[in-house]
């Protein structure tokens, strides 16, 4: 790209690249490119500044993950959960699939708020979500859409959606041990 735009007479460059070091990590680089001409306008040199951004990157991409996941259980949030839920059914239109949804909540939480404290609910919070996470196959989507409200997409059949169900049931109806 670069050398088409200097010979298409263009005499800068600017733009963002990712880079492999030898060890395997990546670099994000800035980089900007001036062609210097001679008198006679024949390439003479270039000069290229080249600034390592990396940690700004990987701020954008912390912050992108942030507007989409619960910050508690690092599941997908309801925004992230609307856009799956719209492809999904997409596909399921296209392809003449089904589509299930599961909602749940965690019943009397609210008292185990009040009883134990903020604290302690965030860790059940947690440990639902893991839970749920690990029953459910790698292609459903487990939101966390409020306080203890959950929200599973399974593209799967009615049958299929309800062994989930039940699986998810019988994984939440295990005894918690916090603290």
């Amino acid at each position: 790209e670069l050398r088409g735009r200097i010979a298409a007479g263009h005499y800068s460059f600017a733009g963002e690249r990712r880079f492999v070091r030898p060890v395997g990590s990546i670099v994000w680089c800035s980089m900007h490119m001036t062609l210097v001409r001679d008198e006679w306008a024949e390439p003479a040199y270039s000069v290229m500044q080249l600034q390592d951004i990396t940690e700004r990157k990987q701020m954008q991409d912390d912050l992108a993950h942030q507007a989409l996941h619960d910050m508690l259980t690092g599941l997908p949030n309801g925004t992230l959960l609307t856009d799956r839920l719209t492809h999904a059914l997409a596909r399921t239109r296209r392809l003449g699939s089904r589509l299930g949804v599961i909602f749940f909540d965690i019943d009397h939480f609210k008292m185990v708020n009040d009883s134990f404290g903020h604290g302690v609910g965030d860790v059940l919070l947690s440990q639902v979500a893991a839970r749920v996470s690990a029953t459910v196959r790698v292609s459903d989507t487990v939101a966390r859409v409020g306080g203890d409200e959950f929200v599973i997409v399974c593209e799967a059949s009615a049958q299929q959606t309800e062994k989930s169900a039940e699986r998810v049931l019988a994984a939440l109806s295990r005894p918690y041990r916090i603290g």
